[in-house]
């Protein structure tokens, strides 16, 4: 739905302090169609002051966070997972945590129509299995509706929460027996995704990464076990990714387009490791020394690396994505506060310019070079990030975020002023006519900046449009009404090979 609104017209943003606009960028926005976007939405772990709100306070929360967030879909902690026990725990306590709070409630009644449930634990495949294809069934029976369900977290660390490391054959049995396990209760609607592996690079020795023992090359591994064994195939619906700093990458798109899978981003995460009062950091320093008296200095930094993960994942193959955790969105708090922090802002303007069922193009930068595809990776960011796609309405939307001077790391994220820079974007879209003129409505969400603005309209003239990205600045654009795009030989919608 478009709910951009429209604002006086503006030729070019005029240009704040920062290093000239050099080095102009050219985002070709191709006739390579790829896969339907499902949706967004959170991790959600059950928080004790949320159930301490009136009621007035937790729906206007929920309201903001939900419906007018744009999330569709949540990631649900189990609660065995989330206090990090391995043996079976009562749905008693996940009923506490979820339904006698509201939070699952108050989610489906704000617009939420897809709910995952993660899971954990060590112990045998088997077992395993067992415990949480019976969970989902004893959770159907008590009104809580899984749509989907993760094999396992995180299946190739140990790390907190109980968890051992399994290998990629102990996966490929898992979710085969998980499958058969679901449809005889009678859930074989519940979709599964797997792997949920993650890897990110460098690894400071200081940070929790160190929990982790996955090592280079596990994504690959576990994917290319589960493709090549057809009966665990057929048993999963969608890939599964997490982002901390190293996000989908082109082979694997390729490798999951050809078999109809979607492929989700169950955690897209960058947190701090510290947030505190009193100073602005120097350049180049970490965002571990980065305290700010307005605490916001942190996520002035964290919402467009955010942002541009999740554009550089749109661009990759992603279907559906979950953002790393509801709290990082909302201010829940004994306080009964019912605001938002800046990551809030800058998903949701995303989440508005791409509807479920957006069918995305490939964008690249012009000319081709190294990096022209524009894969977020930490140490290796590039300038400029981009992803555009067709709603079902038949609005286009282009969306793209500026890290010129970011060097972004899980856990240690560093910001340069002295090389952060503006630049003047032109997007060029193939599939248009060359003829129409195409008025977009644009809105720009900057790190320093609590509201996304209302930037008026930016037309597109024989095929191009050119916008001005500040340091940390996202840009979203929708057309302001239908846009008829050439016909194109691929067809990659859900993931079809074209």
């Amino acid at each position: 739905m478009l709910i951009f609104r429209m604002c006086v017209l503006y030729a070019l943003v005029a240009l704040p302090a920062y290093a000239s606009a050099a080095d102009p960028v050219t985002v070709a926005v191709t006739n390579e169609r790829m896969q339907t976007m499902e949706g967004f939405g959170l991790n959600v772990i059950r928080h004790p002051s949320y159930v301490k709100y009136s009621e007035e306070n937790r729906r206007t929360l929920a309201r903001k966070l939900w419906k007018e967030g744009h999330f569709n879909c949540l990631r649900l902690w189990d609660q065995r997972s989330w206090r990090g026990e391995t043996d079976s725990v009562p749905i008693a306590r996940d009923m506490q945590a979820y339904v006698e709070t509201h939070i699952i409630g108050d989610a489906l009644d704000n617009g939420v129509n897809f709910v995952v449930l993660e899971t954990n634990g060590c112990g045998t495949v088997q077992s395993h299995t067992e415990y949480y294809a019976n969970k989902v069934r004893d959770m159907k029976a008590k009104g809580i509706v899984i749509n989907g369900i993760g094999f396992r977290n995180k299946p190739n660390t140990t790390g907190s929460s109980g968890r051992c490391r399994w290998s990629p054959a102990e996966v490929v049995e898992g979710v085969k027996l998980l499958r058969k396990k679901l449809d005889s209760l009678g859930c074989a609607d519940v979709k599964i995704v797997a792997p949920e592996t993650v890897e990110w690079f460098p690894r400071p020795a200081d940070s929790h990464a160190e929990k982790y023992n996955y090592e280079p090359g596990d994504d690959s591994l576990y994917l290319r076990a589960l493709v090549n064994d057809p009966a665990a195939l057929r048993s999963i619906a969608a890939f599964g990714t997490q982002t901390y700093g190293k996000g989908i990458t082109a082979w694997m798109q390729n490798l999951a387009r050809p078999f109809n899978k979607g492929y989700w981003v169950t955690i897209c995460a960058l947190d701090p490791k510290v947030i505190g009062a009193d100073t602005v950091p120097a350049p180049g320093d970490s965002l571990e020394k980065a305290k700010a008296p307005d605490l916001n200095y942190l996520d002035s930094l964290i919402s467009p690396v955010t942002a541009a993960q999740c554009l550089s994942d749109l661009n990759h193959g992603m279907t559906r994505w979950f953002g790393w955790a509801w709290s990082n969105y909302i201010d829940i708090d004994d306080s009964q506060s019912t605001g938002v922090k800046p990551r809030y802002y800058f998903i949701r303007a995303v989440a508005e310019g791409f509807d479920p069922g957006a069918l995305m193009r490939r964008c690249v930068r012009r000319p081709a070079s190294p990096g022209a595809d524009m894969r977020f990776n930490v140490g290796q960011e590039p300038s400029v990030i981009a992803a555009a796609g067709q709603n079902l309405d038949s609005t286009l939307c282009i969306a793209l975020v500026n890290l010129r001077g970011v060097h972004a790391q899980h856990y240690a994220s560093v910001y340069d002023p002295a090389t952060a820079a503006s630049c003047t974007v032109t997007v060029v879209v193939d599939e248009v006519s060359g003829k129409d003129s195409i008025p977009f409505v644009a809105k720009r969400c900057h790190g320093t900046r609590l509201e996304a603005k209302d930037e008026g309209v930016v037309m597109m003239r024989k095929k191009s449009l050119r916008i001005i990205l500040n340091p940390l600045d996202l840009v979203v654009l929708r057309s302001a009404s239908a846009v008829t795009l050439a016909p194109s030989r691929t067809n990659a919608r859900a993931g079809k090979k074209p």
